[in-house]
């Protein structure tokens, strides 16, 4: 089953995709990350990556490890794996929160509670140069 969770991204946008792989274990795939923090209609500054989509990725690593193994190969395993982060283009509330995951899973940045429990395996960025290959 394809799942697709529009979350709480502020003013911004992030998304996660769920699919099953060819083996069995579930696919995942972030697709922006929001804003460092926003405002809009907030009373206070509200900061996406801490407050939605990194809970909501630990409980999705929660939820797979209360299955069995003979349903999610990656059951019980220590890391949950996003298979594939898409940065869609450079706004601020598309990529910042992508990038401050990515420094602090790098070790660049103070640590969110629960980070260490995640890993990125491909980065896909959609930047104008990389549409101009090739070309002066």
């Amino acid at each position: 089953m394809l799942i697709f969770e529009a979350l709480d991204a502020g003013h911004g946008d992030a998304l996660i995709v769920r699919y099953p792989g060819s083996q069995d274990f579930q696919r995942v795939l972030l697709i922006d990350g929001s804003a460092a923090s926003t405002g809009g209609h907030y009373k206070e500054s509200y900061k996406p990556l801490a407050t939605s989509i990194l809970p909501r990725l630990l409980q999705i690593k929660e939820e797979r490890d209360t299955r069995k193994k003979t349903e999610d190969l990656h059951s019980g395993k220590e890391k949950l794996i996003i298979d594939l982060a898409i940065c869609t283009h450079v706004h601020d509330d598309h990529i910042v929160g992508v990038l401050e995951m990515f420094q602090m899973l790098a070790g660049k940045k103070v640590a969110l509670p629960g980070i260490e429990k995640i890993q990125i395996r491909n980065l896909w960025h959609n930047s104008f140069s990389s549409i101009l290959e090739g070309v002066d």
